[in-house]
């Protein structure tokens, strides 16, 4: 018993650290402009301040934007800043929401340990 422990603590800091190389790899692509779903949103955000249509928004990618038009409007404020602040500004919102969500699961349940959090957040 003490063995899977050793191996499931090796386990989980093991994906911590291929958690935190993936993040660092992503904060990387954002600064070479390779965040395309985000470079969709900010695109669209643009057009809707420049008062013409987000769905004639594509990326480099040329990926389009299909989705309803309010949800440009979520991505408003974001387009006070340059686009390299605005995805880390993205990447960090989404990290938050993601330890938002494990920090209530673990909350709820009661079961879940540190490691297990730290796990679930690793994935």
């Amino acid at each position: 018993m003490k063995i899977q422990r050793i191996l499931y603590k090796v386990f989980v800091l093991f994906n911590l650290v291929l958690a935190i190389c993936f993040m660092l790899y992503a904060i990387n692509l954002s600064r070479g402009y390779k965040l395309w779903d985000f470079q969709v949103f900010y695109g669209a955000v643009l057009n809707v301040i420049a008062g013409s249509l987000s769905h004639t928004n594509f990326g480099v990618a040329n990926l389009p934007f299909w989705y309803f038009p309010w949800v440009s409007w979520i991505f408003l404020p974001l387009a006070l800043f340059p686009f390299e602040i605005d995805s880390l500004l993205f990447l960090a919102i989404g990290l938050s929401i993601l330890a938002l969500v494990i920090h209530s699961l673990a909350k709820h349940y009661q079961a879940f340990g540190i490691l297990d959090c730290i796990y679930m957040f690793s994935i």
